[in-house]
């Protein structure tokens, strides 16, 4: 999913060239607004005949937004629509559909980017083994959510345990929603727990013309341009087998824990990934992650011993979320997690391209009565005394229509991973979402 931040820094980037280089990924997919425009009229074309048995659900956004270039105050536009169809009337078998347009726009005028993607393309079905017991099966382009953190999760071998460049802080609830291909094999084992196997192959993002954001399928390239992903005229080429990835997960309850073990082969990177999670509740819900990334041809020479491995191989993620109660219709949620990785630098390198041992992401979130939602969220960098703040206001006016207001910042010097007074130091965003 290309997201807010992501569109902000490909609208500057190919109309003014300001930003750091994030959104080379993200132009590397955009479309002619002609040739998506038409492509979205014939892909919708269908909906008034399919909704006898179909859910549809349309959301439409429009943000306006004011970014600090590091030189001047820049306006950018952005404009999504995101369609659902979803089948209906059949419990064993289930499908879903999901289209997402996005237009961009900039005060320069030299570039209207636009974007068609495709998240969801999926089918779930129950699949009998004997007359008592049957499997459910995915497949398809969707989303396998494996342990548990709203934006740092060790436990999550698919899309990483890192979920900075892919959140969007604007979204209310989930602000992670990456998708891919794959297939999976869902197995009931007891009464509350499942054995789960999944094969995910190396195929690009769905979008007309290009990969809108190639870096979601390849975690490993922070480029985000995959080798195998697409050609020269923009034709998606052949990915070899052997880089698909493979792995397996087991849920399960010991007393009033939850324990998930889970295992990833990664062929492309040549990686065998392990992790295993663990969820419990002491008046806040607790929950937490240890992974394990070893290359298949093991650690290099002087590094095998047990402690080396971890230092270098492992992944921590910590998590703590509360719900209070305000008064009568009042709520105000707190959430705090920690990535930690034993890899990274643990003192200041003061350098802002540092990668830092220890990442925060504190959250609060007030529920004022059943309209209003004011959101603070942030992430944080405690070796170099910096971080991003994201705070915003969300106001249900009427049935599915919210208007919306985000402000994010950055506090830091030139030297931290986060700084004032830089590109995208500082955002004011204003806009409207209606969910019909």
């Amino acid at each position: 999913m290309v997201t807010l931040e992501q569109r902000k820094r490909a609208s500057f980037e190919t109309g003014r060239g300001a930003g750091r280089g994030a959104g080379r990924g993200v132009v590397r997919g955009a479309l002619r607004g002609a040739t998506t425009a038409a492509a979205m009229v014939l892909l919708l074309g269908g909906a008034g005949v399919l909704g006898a048995e179909t859910r549809v659900q349309t959301e439409i956004e429009s943000f306006a937004a004011t970014v600090w270039t590091g030189e001047e105050l820049g306006l950018t536009g952005l404009t999504r629509g995101t369609v659902d169809f979803r089948s209906a009337g059949d419990r064993n078998v289930q499908s879903r559909l999901q289209l997402r347009l996005t237009l961009l726009e900039d005060s320069s005028g030299a570039s209207s980017p636009a974007f068609l993607e495709v998240p969801r393309a999926s089918i779930r079905f129950r699949f009998p083994l004997t007359e008592e017991y049957s499997m459910r099966v995915t497949t398809g382009r969707d989303r396998l959510s494996w342990g548990l953190g709203s934006l740092f999760n060790a436990a999550d071998l698919i899309f990483g345990a890192d979920g900075r460049s892919t959140a969007d802080f604007t979204r209310s609830e989930d602000v992670r929603d990456e998708t891919t291909w794959l297939l999976a094999l869902y197995f009931p084992v007891g009464a509350l727990g499942y054995l789960e196997a999944v094969a995910l192959p190396p195929l690009p993002e769905l979008s007309l013309g290009g990969t809108a954001n190639a870096a979601q399928d390849y975690p490993d390239d922070p480029d985000g341009s995959p080798s195998t992903g697409t050609t020269g005229n923009g034709a998606t080429a052949v990915a070899p087998a052997a880089d698909s990835r493979a792995g397996l997960r087991l849920h399960s309850s010991a007393g009033p824990l939850t324990v998930e073990p889970s295992w990833l082969y990664d062929g492309s990177a040549g990686v065998h990934r392990t992790a295993i999670a663990l969820q419990g509740s002491l008046g806040a819900d607790l929950y937490g992650a240890a992974a394990l990334h070893l290359p298949e041809d093991g650690p290099p020479p002087g590094r095998g011993r047990i402690g080396h491995v971890l230092e270098d191989y492992s992944l921590l993620s910590l998590g703590a979320f509360y719900l209070f109660p305000i008064g009568r219709d009042h709520t105000l949620a707190a959430r705090l997690e920690a990535l930690i990785t034993p890899a990274g630098a643990w003192n200041d390198l003061r350098n802002p391209e540092a990668g830092y041992a220890v990442q925060l992401h504190p959250e609060l979130v007030w529920g004022a009565g059943r309209t209003v939602q004011v959101i603070g969220r942030g992430l944080v960098s405690p070796i170099d005394a910096s971080a991003e703040i994201t705070g915003g206001v969300a106001w249900n006016v009427f049935q599915g229509f919210h208007m919306l207001a985000f402000v994010s910042v950055q506090a830091g010097d030139d030297t931290s991973v986060y700084g004032w007074g830089r590109a995208e130091s500082a955002t004011l965003a204003l806009g409207f979402r209606y969910l019909y």
